[in-house]
């Protein structure tokens, strides 16, 4: 159960394998990656990072940490586009009042300019 993308898993998802043992967490083209939860037959349990279908790094004891690194990571994510967004709308607006000033100036330059008198 879990999510795929052209027939492989990833994203989160939960894989039952034949022997019993339990794969919950990350899958990136059908591979565990990054965090997960891997419970064996025997009800023993590696909670920490994998890469590349294997496990890596330390076990991790409490799956609380996991979560939350989980939800910092996202809000991390969340907070990047919001600046990214923010620093586009900044950029566009600043433009838009500088064009808007120059025509003004323009526009002033044109309307006080008196004609040029010519001399005989």
């Amino acid at each position: 159960m879990g999510e795929f993308n052209d027939g492989l898993k990833e994203g989160f998802g939960i894989f039952e394998y034949n022997d019993g043992s339990v794969y919950e967490g990350e899958w990136y083209n059908d591979k565990k990656e990054w965090m997960g939860i891997l419970t064996f037959q025997d009800g023993s349990k590696y909670q920490g990072m994998f890469s590349d279908d294997k496990m890596t790094g330390s076990n991790l004891k409490d799956i609380a940490q996991v979560r939350s690194w989980v939800d910092d990571f996202n809000k991390y994510e969340q907070l990047n586009s919001n600046i990214n967004d923010q620093t586009k709308n900044f950029i566009n607006d600043s433009v838009s009042k500088l064009r808007e000033k120059s025509k003004d100036k323009e526009n002033n330059s044109n309307t006080n300019r008196s004609p040029s008198k010519r001399s005989n």
